[in-house]
């Protein structure tokens, strides 16, 4: 029996489901890999015959890294990123991999336009405008080493101290 059925108000019904949607569909923190980025076989291939072109697995990190320092606030584990910024992380790791093919023929319109939106939506992540959901697992704090502290010199150098002018 739905015990949502017999509550009584519509109202109350409908806040009970959409919290239980919520619920149901709460993103976590994911490990976004290469074999994740929207890049077909063919331009894989294309890239990697350039001699000193960078690894797809080696742009995926510096994806990864890019959209974890827009997150603002607590962060996952190290290689992890918010679901809800899994796709931004994909065309941004699309864009960058296959920029280094040099006439840029792989880089269609539509693949810009969704650099262009990805990295958009990172900005609106960092003001605010986008939240993510916080990580179940925090990532570990690293030690801070001693900051440099400044204090002001002492001058002896004062016109009190000068003679004769």
């Amino acid at each position: 029996m739905d015990p949502v059925a017999n509550s009584g108000s519509g109202a109350a019904r409908s806040g009970w489901r959409r919290g239980f949607l919520f619920a149901l569909f709460l993103m976590a923190w994911i490990t976004f890999a290469a074999a994740a980025v929207p890049v077909t076989a063919d331009e894989v291939t294309k890239v990697n015959a350039i001699v000193g072109s960078s690894t797809l697995d080696a742009i995926t990190v510096k994806a990864v890294n890019r959209v974890r320092s827009f997150v603002p606030g607590v962060r996952g584990p190290d290689g992890t990123i918010p679901d809800e910024m899994a796709d931004q992380c994909g065309d941004i790791a699309a864009y960058n991999f296959l920029s280094q093919f040099g006439s840029g023929r792989l880089i269609t319109k539509p693949r810009q336009d969704k650099y262009d939106r990805a990295e958009k939506d990172l900005e609106m992540l960092a003001a605010g405008k986008i939240t993510v959901v916080p990580p179940d697992v925090a990532a570990p704090v690293q030690a801070s080493s001693p900051s440099p502290s400044f204090q002001g010199r002492k001058r002896h150098n004062q016109r009190r101290r000068h003679d004769g002018f």
